[in-house]
């Protein structure tokens, strides 16, 4: 796959806390509002939003500069955001099947390359129509537009591998894992096989990885086979 294509790839509760507020009882208010914005793993929609925004700009901003100056030994940690495509989803379906989630590449570079321990977690389920919109918010880097679209509370539960056990040179191998359940749908998304991924900038600054079913990838919807494309797309 062509990586040029990353180019173009509680109502209730709410209100309680302004009554909370107007009512003198601002630090219970604040509590609650920060419960509002916490994610399970106390990333909020904001911090992920620019994470997924710096992610996209590095690599869009170095996707034609090959790497002339790769770290030889070290760590580094890469963040950013994790697409998963379903493009035809079991009987039956009627959406959720498209996620988004936060993307951490750790690589520790050796003399000789390296390798890469990561994984996409805090995972949300989006019907297609809304993940697109997510898609073109990305592009845009449009903050905001990227928080309204992430759901107030994850709706998924699991996290998809992206491993390297070992790579030498700018380009490398990715193996894929895991499984990540529905809960609007009680379905199980699975991911393995591998992708192609590549280290971006002078420096390395940028790592992406792209894996699709139509190649050495696989995906299944409760233990049917679909097809699918993933893509992760990090920075320092």
């Amino acid at each position: 796959m062509d990586f040029m294509d990353f180019r173009r790839g509680v109502t209730t509760l709410a209100l309680g806390i302004g009554l909370l507020a107007t009512t003198g009882c601002e630090e219970l208010a604040a509590q609650l509002e920060n419960t509002l914005e916490a994610e399970f793993d106390g990333i909020t929609a904001e911090e992920q939003a620019w994470s997924a925004i710096n992610a996209y700009s590095t690599y869009v901003d170095n996707q034609s500069v090959v790497p002339t100056n790769m770290p030889t030994g070290g760590n580094a940690s890469y963040q950013g955001y994790g697409l998963l495509e379903v493009s035809s989803a079991g009987s039956g379906a009627t959406g959720g099947t498209q996620l988004f989630g936060r993307a951490i590449l750790n690589a520790a570079f050796t003399n000789t390359g390296g390798s890469i321990a990561g994984s996409v977690t805090d995972l949300y389920g989006f019907e297609t129509d809304r993940f697109v919109a997510l898609k073109t918010a990305i592009a845009n880097e449009d903050a905001a537009a990227i928080q309204n679209l992430i759901p107030g509370q994850e709706n998924t539960n699991g996290a998809f591998d992206v491993d390297v056990p070992s790579f030498t040179g700018t380009n490398f191998t990715a193996e894929f894992g895991g499984a990540v359940t529905l809960f609007n749908s009680d379905r199980e998304i699975k991911v393995s096989g591998t992708g192609n991924g590549q280290f971006r900038g002078a420096n390395g600054e940028a790592a992406a990885v792209v894996g699709d079913t139509d190649f050495s990838m696989r995906v299944t919807d409760n233990g049917k086979a679909t097809g699918g494309v993933f893509t992760v797309v990090t920075a320092k």
